[in-house]
């Protein structure tokens, strides 16, 4: 008789999935004469398993092109894992049918310890060549009924061991690792693949170690902080609100997020749906005059003329595009001053060098000019200002020639609104913020 001994390597994909905590199984093997193809086959699995783990490893999480593409190269190999384990019961199975292996459990929980192959060393070979009936037991020489048992609870191993999306799905700490790489807009398109999908993901995808990152890259920390202030006076419960919802309710107030380059006095916002916010605050001075010497051209004259000069500052942010970015091209601002009887706008002063628009970052930091940007001579810029990704921030200092508004008062008085073009994939759309201000 010959002895056999083989090691079947157990396939935990799930630690694969979240890291490299886990290392695949070695394989063991106690006998020269093992089946080739069973060795092969455990062999392409370890190798699966390890390039697995090296592909969830090498994993850049804040390149989001690069992460979507291993994503996609970790369910080809988590198939590609449970496609070679069934190719070894398979195996295991043709040895059976020989009549050469059974399989028996290293231990009592057969879920979570080694399965191992044994030979049948107990066989008798009589005189003619033929097996003793004793070698098999009671079954009367039938080696079926010796391994059918042990090779169900092997399928039975195997097949808890296959990963499927609706394994992932359950998993809340695998989907919470997932949502944190994405965007409030896909989290919800996310959610809404299937009723099923819905329910299990439900506690996961609403975590606030999901939500609380993305409600302070959008609204800013000392927003999110000052809001939490505002509910805990007004609420009398003690119920804590979700920061998913607090991202809905400061999403909806269209909350801006802190700025120290703004002007001192705000005037008003605007939004379009998730794409873009604006805002709109004037640097107004102490005695609330608005005349300032500017150059400009008079009868073909250059010289210094006194006009009312209010100086706008724009924020906008991205707020809802992900894949690609927001474009603000080089424009003239205009504040629309239209009454009933006329229609009538105050636009942007080009004329003078002092006033030219500049455009900043939130920390007040100046934005660098692209490179498609092009002279034209008067110092006008024809091409785009900035591009802003996923929740950046942009301030545009605009100086406007406030006709007949003497004062700031007066302007908010006269204003209606701002407009400003945006450059969302490809199509040009405005951005209108209206101005609030004192009753006329």
């Amino acid at each position: 008789s010959e002895s056999l001994s083989t090691t079947a390597t157990s396939s935990k994909t799930n630690a694969a999935v979240s890291s490299s905590a886990a290392s695949p199984l070695p394989v063991k093997s106690s006998s020269p004469t093992s089946s080739p193809s069973v060795q092969n086959g455990v062999t392409k699995t370890v190798t699966i398993m390890e390039e697995a783990v090296k592909t969830a490893d090498s994993a850049k999480k804040w390149e989001r092109p690069s992460f979507v593409g291993s994503a996609a190269s970790m369910i080809q190999q988590l198939n590609a894992q449970c496609e070679a384990l069934m190719r070894e019961v398979i195996e295991l199975k043709k040895m059976q049918n020989d009549g050469v292996l059974s399989t028996v459990t290293t231990g009592r929980n057969a879920k979570n310890e080694d399965l191992e192959i044994v030979s049948v060393a107990s066989q008798s070979i009589d005189d003619n060549g033929k097996r003793s009936p004793s070698a098999w037991g009671n079954s009367g020489g039938d080696s079926k009924n010796v391994f059918e048992p042990h090779l169900k609870r092997l399928k039975a191993y195997h097949e808890e061991q296959t990963v499927t999306i609706n394994d992932i799905i359950k998993r809340d700490r695998i989907i919470v690792k997932i949502g944190s790489f994405l965007d409030p807009g896909s989290i919800l398109r996310f959610m809404c693949v299937s009723k099923s999908w819905q329910v299990q993901l439900d506690p996961a995808m609403k975590s606030d170690s999901i939500w609380s990152p993305l409600c302070v890259q959008r609204f800013g920390a000392y927003s999110v902080r000052e809001w939490l202030n505002d509910q805990d006076e007004e609420s009398t419960g003690s119920t804590q609100i979700s920061h998913m919802n607090l991202y809905r309710q400061m999403s909806d107030s269209n909350v801006k997020p802190k700025c120290h380059f703004e002007g001192n006095l705000h005037l008003g916002g605007g939004k379009i749906d998730n794409v873009a916010c604006g805002w709109v605050s004037v640097v107004e001075r102490s005695n609330g005059e608005t005349l300032r010497s500017v150059l400009t051209s008079v009868g073909g004259e250059i010289k210094y003329v006194s006009f009312p000069v209010v100086e706008l500052r724009i924020l906008i942010q991205n707020i809802g595009i992900a894949d690609t970015a927001i474009e603000i091209p080089d424009q003239i601002i205009s504040v629309d001053a239209s009454t009933r009887r006329r229609g009538e706008e105050m636009f942007e002063i080009t004329s003078d060098n002092r006033m030219l628009k500049k455009v900043y970052r939130a920390d007040g930091s100046i934005f660098s000019p692209i490179a498609n940007s092009v002279s034209n001579g008067m110092n006008q810029m024809h091409g785009n200002l900035v591009k802003l990704r996923l929740f950046e921030t942009a301030v545009l200092s605009v100086s406007i020639h406030a006709r007949a508004c003497p004062t700031t008062t007066k302007f908010r008085q006269r204003a209606n609104f701002a407009k400003t073009l945006l450059n969302v994939r490809g199509t040009t759309v405005p951005l209108v913020i209206p101005i609030i201000g004192p009753k006329r």
